[in-house]
């Protein structure tokens, strides 16, 4: 697993490999903690359903991004005929995520991560319903999810992302349904709240801490 992510981040900066700016730099400028709620509209099974989540990060110089996500399936998505007494699709899955935001001191720039993690799929009569509405099996998966986005900085504390994503989900082994129904992709929005701090701004608190 760590091959991976060190490749996936060795293509994402490939771009960059002659530049003086590097994504883990050798001097520590910030620490960043952001977070917030998401939305989106995603393919399964090639019906539309909609997404809702939240986004939990911590930034190290303002460009590289770690921490953790996850999505709910909170619409209708109606299964198949081989599926008796449940007429609709149950999922949720989220991980860990990584990712790199290039030319965060703009105010609209590109970001590029990978989710890693797992989640659960199952079948339900409705949304909000007793335990009786949902089927007693469910099938745990294993998720892989690049995305992009373009992020637009509204306020100092405050970002808008536009985002896209493809889900690849593993190991589904549960009939007639394969990996290729319930995987596909998302395009959404994250309302991104939080606060990128500047070494100055440590040497502050550190300051007033002492007095």
């Amino acid at each position: 697993m760590k091959r991976y992510l060190v490749l996936f981040l060795v293509l994402m900066t490939a771009g960059h490999a002659f530049a003086d700016n590097t994504v883990i730099s050798d001097e520590f400028t910030s620490i960043g903690f952001w977070g917030g709620p998401k939305i989106g509209l995603t393919m399964i099974d090639g019906q539309f359903g909609m997404l809702v989540g939240s986004e939990w990060l911590v930034t190290v110089n303002r460009n590289l991004a770690l921490g953790g996500t996850g999505w709910n399936l909170v619409t209708n998505v109606d299964t198949r005929d081989a599926i008796e007494d449940y007429s609709h699709l149950k999922l949720y899955y989220g991980g860990f995520v990584i990712r790199y935001i290039a030319g965060t001191e703009n105010a609209t720039h590109m970001t590029a991560g990978l989710m890693l993690g797992g989640g659960s799929f199952s079948f339900r009569n409705e949304i909000f319903g007793s335990d009786d509405q949902d089927y007693k099996r469910s099938d745990a998966l294993y998720i892989v999810e690049p995305n992009v986005s373009l992020e637009l900085n509204i306020t100092r504390f405050f970002r808008v992302n536009l985002l896209g994503s493809y889900r690849l989900a593993l190991d589904v082994d549960f009939e007639p349904y394969e990996m290729k129904d319930i995987s596909g992709p998302t395009m959404g929005m994250f309302f991104k709240f939080g606060y990128d701090f500047q070494k100055s701004d440590l040497e502050k608190i550190e300051e007033l801490w002492e007095e």
